[in-house]
């Protein structure tokens, strides 16, 4: 798989959360590498002159963003470039399992704070992250390296969704417990159908995202390693 990884050095944090885990008690919340959301806020890149030797590239997603790409490249296409593409250009969009990813890092002033006219607060979850060395949420994808990129967008979709369902459960069963304390019978009659009903599309959900883990933890017949 050959990657080109942007990582996002900004100010306010637009990462998409999602949970890998569709068991654990206390889930690690995650951040979708795969995701950025587009972001325009009240923070802009401050005037260049401000930024003494630096060199500046305008992020096309976000305003308050200093954006740094960079390119890695899998196994096969380094051999190829190696031994038979000696002095071609390769784009990773050209490998057959091209991933683009999105990283977001805390910057909380680009340059000199007193370029602001006000104080603008950094917003930052410190959401972990899927990749590294030994990432421990997925030990060993049991498939061809081609077949990753198709998984790991769909499996990190499910992911989005089930945070967003947990979130939702926690915010019914809050509800529930003071409309409980309130006594409201008719309003109390329709937050539990609610809490039923969101219960077992979490519980969809949670299968789901639990067979697509297992899916690539096991091997198969149908493709060779």
């Amino acid at each position: 798989m050959c990657r080109r990884i942007i990582t996002h050095y900004m100010h306010h944090d637009v990462a998409t959360p999602m949970i890998l885990d569709p068991v654990a008690t206390k889930p690690v919340i995650y951040a979708n590498p795969l995701h950025t959301n587009y972001h325009r806020c009240e923070l802009m890149l401050p005037p260049l002159n401000l930024l003494l030797n630096s060199h500046v590239e305008k992020c096309p997603y976000h305003t308050c963003c200093m954006p740094h790409v960079q390119v890695e490249y899998c196994r096969d296409v380094l051999a190829y470039l190696e031994h038979e593409g000696e002095g071609e250009s390769f784009e990773p969009e050209e490998c057959e399992g091209f991933i683009l990813e999105h990283h977001h890092k805390m910057l909380l002033y680009f340059g000199n704070e007193f370029a602001y006219r006000e104080v603008i607060p950094a917003t930052w979850r410190n959401l972990a992250s899927t990749r590294g060395e030994n990432p421990d949420w997925l030990p060993c994808f049991a498939h061809e390296p081609k077949n990753r990129p198709d998984w790991e967008e769909k499996f990190f979709a499910e992911c989005e969704k089930l945070y967003t369902l947990e979130n939702d459960a926690t915010v019914l069963g809050a509800t529930l417990q003071d409309l409980t304390n309130s006594g409201s019978g008719e309003m109390l009659r329709a937050a539990k159908y609610q809490i039923l009903k969101i219960e077992s599309t979490l519980h969809e959900q949670r299968r789901l995202v639990f067979d697509l883990l297992e899916w690539a933890s096991e091997s198969c017949n149908t493709c060779e390693r």
